[in-house]
């Protein structure tokens, strides 16, 4: 039987297949859990990541794309391979 930590867990492990850092947004945009490479791209440990608001951590010019990005996934429910570069 499968946990909801455990489902997670493999969908974290299966994420990383694509990305360097894997987030968790709540609504308004709120990071509410975040792993990899958050030290390295952001320079911050995923630690430091959780409660920042999303955008806040974009590049300037990539916003548009992101804010496009996260409207469809109301629609989709997922953003599939799109990279977006970050501050830091």
């Amino acid at each position: 039987m499968n946990t909801p930590t455990s489902a997670r867990d493999r969908f974290v492990a299966f994420a990383f297949c694509w990305a360097d850092i894997l987030v968790e947004l709540d609504t308004s945009r709120q990071v509410l859990f975040a792993v990899g490479a958050t030290k390295a791209l952001l320079g911050l440990g995923p630690e430091g990541v959780i409660g920042k608001n999303f955008m806040d951590l974009v590049a300037p010019k990539d916003r548009i794309l992101v804010d496009q990005l996260l409207f469809m996934t109301s629609k989709k429910g997922r953003i599939d391979n799109v990279t977006i570069r970050l501050q830091g």
